[in-house]
């Protein structure tokens, strides 16, 4: 994806108050959903990739980049929190 410049993606409201957009890939489709959570609980965001059969493989990476100073804790084996300038977020993948 960072070899290119990718096309827009198509974006798609959902039926709630999600927001989803998906690009199209040579090796597959790239899809985002965005959901918010209760009040000062932040978003949900899910990944999904769905390869083309000819192209092979069903795995993705997803990088995250965070500005200078940032700090990156393990909170447990798959949740994480970021941390700068008195701010923070937490990831769980």
């Amino acid at each position: 994806m960072w070899s290119a410049h990718h096309s827009d993606p198509d974006l798609k409201p959902g039926a709630d108050t999600s927001l989803s957009g998906e690009v199209s890939l040579p090796s597959g489709l790239l899809k985002r959903t965005l959901i918010p959570l209760s009040r000062d609980e932040g978003w949900q965001v899910d990944d999904a990739f769905h390869p083309r059969a000819a192209a092979g493989g069903d795995e993705f990476c997803v990088r995250w980049q965070f500005a200078p100073g940032a700090r990156l804790d393990k909170l447990a084996e798959r949740k994480f929190r970021i941390s700068r300038a008195g701010v923070s977020i937490e990831i769980e993948v």
